[in-house]
């Protein structure tokens, strides 16, 4: 999973580029397939969110960087090969016989390294990539500190993103009997006061059945039975919506009460 998005944003930054465009990307894809897969197998993250997130984030930058090298020397061979001006006798003198050994040994003698290692070096010389597209090509020349800084924050960035999904996930309900996620669907919307009003009512015990709200609503009524059936009560939880603007409250839970397998749920 990692690896391949790792793989296709690397060889999709080599003909269009735009600073921070492949993290963002990778960091929203990484987060919903690794919540997905972990879905599908009915696993939970846990303590071991931040373990699994920089996992994945690891494997995701250094195949982009792994792939993005080895397109940056391919693409010095071809541009040598097409070249007019490289001849059999600059082969000789280098003592190679096609351009991409040439550029091989021109890695070598700008960084000490040959092979991905040498082309990722020699690409981080080069600077950090603004721009890519059209024909067109923009690069910051950066000292050696900024470029690490630039590295670092990437990780940080994709890492931060998918330890916030899996983190999302632990908070989901899970089935007490069999530990399956609950199936979650939306019922209605509620205003402010609809929604204190029930959370009230739960704190009490009971389980009334609100109105919709027909507009001004600031959170929704969800509820959550067991994928197999084995909910004898559905569990409802109140969870706020996303505002425009300068919201009162903040999105996401403000109240809920488990579904019931054995008679004994309560409100939290």
């Amino acid at each position: 999973m990692a690896l391949g998005a790792g793989i296709a944003l690397g060889l999709a930054s080599s003909h269009l580029d735009l600073i921070g465009l492949y993290d963002v990307a990778a960091a929203l894809a990484l987060g919903t397939a690794t919540v997905a897969w972990l879905h599908l197998l009915q696993l939970a993250p846990g303590r071991a969110s931040l373990a699994v997130a920089l996992l994945v984030t690891l494997v995701e930058v250094t195949a982009f960087e792994w792939t993005a090298a080895q397109s940056f020397a391919r693409e010095q061979a071809e541009w040598l090969a097409a070249s007019p001006e490289l001849e059999v006798q600059d082969l000789a003198v280098a003592g190679v016989d096609t351009a991409q050994e040439l550029v091989e040994a021109g890695l070598k003698a700008d960084t000490g390294h040959g092979g991905v290692l040498g082309a990722w070096l020699a690409r981080g010389k080069a600077g950090i990539v603004i721009q890519r597209g059209g024909g067109s090509l923009r690069v910051v020349p950066a000292p050696l500190p900024v470029r690490a800084a630039w590295l670092g924050a990437r990780i940080a960035a994709i890492l931060l993103v998918v330890w916030r999904s899996l983190r999302h996930l632990a908070q989901q309900p899970r089935c007490s009997r069999c530990g399956r996620y609950q199936l979650r669907r939306e019922r209605l919307r509620l205003t402010g006061a609809q929604a204190a009003e029930l959370a009230n009512a739960w704190q009490r015990g009971e389980r009334p059945e609100p109105a919709g709200a027909e507009q001004g609503a600031v959170a929704a009524l969800w509820q959550d039975e067991c994928p197999v059936g084995h909910s004898q009560l559905p569990g409802l939880a109140i969870i706020g919506l996303r505002q425009h603007g300068w919201a009162r409250r903040t999105p996401g839970p403000w109240a809920q009460v488990p579904a019931q397998t054995d008679g004994n749920g309560q409100p939290v």
